[in-house]
């Protein structure tokens, strides 16, 4: 759940949105449940195809349209309770009404299409895929095989205890008691075996023997394999002064994770964040939006320096000072020590001391690629991939967080929510018998306080910058190379970003004025 989006060993955070609702979402717009029709009876969408498994995560159900994120009110219903509404997962975003999206359905559906061209296990027996980690890449991946081919027995191996789950809400809504990572199931409430796929939890991946096709498992077992996905995703970057598992030190990676952090913040009074990416600032505003005094260190010039321009991290900034959260940039952390209070004694490289209950480090990550060297594949900050996501052995493809795969400017590697659903998806299908090429728009999402913060697109040297005059606290910049739009963010402007994602992916020429002018509708643009 994690920081920019710049090519090329730079880690793009986090959430993405696409812009174009389903027919179903059209046709049911402004009826939730809980209503109710002319005869009485509760209103349900009908199930459509495969729509109607609405955990599989929705590539076009998204945060850019504000319209489509109906909202849910369930009276006396706890979110805690998996009957209250199993199929929607908290965005965090309307803390009053605990507004909640819809996701999954329409992406379900997508893989259900591409399910039957690939080899079908009948003269050439049964294909075992093995997908290696529980993420948003590798349940994708693994849905995605048994979509493929409906004759492959698939299996996906994870370290975690429970059912794959979405990850966003971790530093959010879960920390602020609004939701349960239970509420979040990837795969819908059947799980993946809802999809066919044998789920394996506690599964630690030890080994991979190429030579014998086999996964080699913590217990001593071996599965055997035809295709093998890996997706293990990234792990936090440590800092030596607060290493993972010192006292009152958190790092949020995981369901466990946020747990842990959720009951340390209910009687905290001080929390130090070190970091002032996204995933650090989600968790200092939520640590604010609970009454607790909060301090970012930040050794950059200024926050999220990796994801924004000095606008919008200026405008995310003077939000936290509204809030009463102390951030210090351009500050390093010199020393960390335990006090006989078990409180934490912060000193920084300029002398600046800060006692805190707990701290919560987010500096990052690092790909998880530790399993696919010690099996010899190619690696360089993350596991090499082709556009067809597969590695140096053609019997194992890799996905997420954990690869850098071909991008404009070369390899990168992205970390990223939708990137993650996408490349696990043809990973999957390409382990079963498909042959598709990956391509992106990347983008990153993150929400604090009242700012909805997005960015899309590949930002590259050289582009000219247009900036769009919104008001009311909105702000939306563009960035164009030879007349064509590459990059735009923007705060509050959800719907001009999922135009500005069409323009990008489509190419359309635009005239830097006309961008600049707020009269001049972006949906315009793309009928030029």
């Amino acid at each position: 759940m994690e920081a920019g989006n710049v090519p090329d060993g730079s880690v793009h955070r986090r959430r993405s949105a696409r812009s174009r609702g389903t027919r179903e979402d059209r046709r049911t717009r402004g009826r939730g449940f809980g209503s109710r029709d002319s005869r009485g009876r509760a209103w349900r969408p009908r199930a459509r195809g495969l729509a109607h498994r609405t955990g599989v995560q929705s590539r076009a159900c998204d945060n850019d349209r504000p319209h489509r994120r109906r909202e849910r009110r369930f009276g006396n219903r706890s979110l805690q309770d998996p009957r209250a509404n199993p199929a929607v997962v908290a965005d965090g975003r309307a803390f009053q009404e605990r507004r909640l999206h819809r996701r999954h359905a329409d992406r379900s559906a997508r893989l259900g299409r591409s399910g039957g061209s690939g080899r079908s296990g009948g003269s050439s027996g049964l294909v075992r895929v093995v997908v290696i980690g529980g993420g948003p890449a590798g349940t994708f991946a693994a849905i995605a095989a048994r979509k493929q081919d409906a004759d492959a027995a698939v299996t996906l191996l994870t370290r975690e205890r429970c059912e794959p789950y979405e990850k966003p809400p971790l530093s959010k809504a879960v920390l602020l008691g609004r939701v349960s990572p239970e509420d979040a199931p990837i795969a819908g409430p059947a799980g993946v075996a809802g999809h066919g796929v044998v789920l394996e939890t506690s599964a630690d991946c030890t080994a991979i023997d190429r030579t014998g096709h086999v996964v080699v498992l913590a217990d001593g077992r071996c599965l055997p394999y035809e295709a093998l996905v890996i997706a293990t995703g990234s792990t936090p970057r440590e800092i030596p002064q607060l290493p993972v598992g010192a006292p009152r030190t958190y790092y949020l990676r995981t369901e466990a994770d946020a747990r842990v952090l959720k009951a340390a913040l209910a009687g905290c009074r001080d929390l130090l964040v070190v970091g002032g990416g996204l995933i650090g600032l989600e968790v200092a505003s939520s640590g604010a939006m609970l009454g607790v005094k909060v301090t970012v260190l930040e050794v950059a010039p200024r926050i999220l320096a990796r994801v924004c321009d000095e606008q919008i991290g200026g405008a995310v900034h003077e939000a936290h000072a509204r809030h009463g959260v102390d951030i210090r940039v351009g500050t390093t952390l010199l020393t960390a020590t335990a006090q006989r209070d078990g409180r934490i004694a912060a000193v920084t490289g300029a002398g600046d001391r800060f006692v805190a209950d707990i701290v919560v480090v987010g500096t990052g990550s690092k790909p998880d690629d530790t399993l696919a060297a010690s099996a010899g594949l190619a690696t360089d900050d993350g596991i090499v991939v082709d556009a067809q996501c597969r590695t140096s052995d053609r019997a194992i493809l890799a996905a997420g967080d954990c690869v850098r795969f071909p991008g404009p400017q070369g390899l990168v590697r992205l970390e990223n929510w939708l990137h993650a659903q996408d490349q696990g998806a043809i990973a999957g299908r390409n382990a079963a018998g498909a042959n598709e090429r990956y391509t992106t728009v990347p983008s990153f999402w993150s929400e604090q306080y009242d700012l909805y913060i997005q960015g899309v697109g590949w930002p590259a040297p050289g582009s000219a910058r247009v900036h769009r005059p919104l008001g009311g606290g909105r702000v939306l910049i563009f960035d164009l190379i030879d007349g064509r739009l590459t990059y735009a963010m923007g705060i509050n402007a959800q719907r001009d970003l999922a135009m500005a994602r069409r323009l990008i992916e489509r190419r359309v020429a635009v005239d830097a004025t006309a961008l600049a002018d707020p009269a001049q509708p972006l949906a315009g643009m793309l009928k030029r």
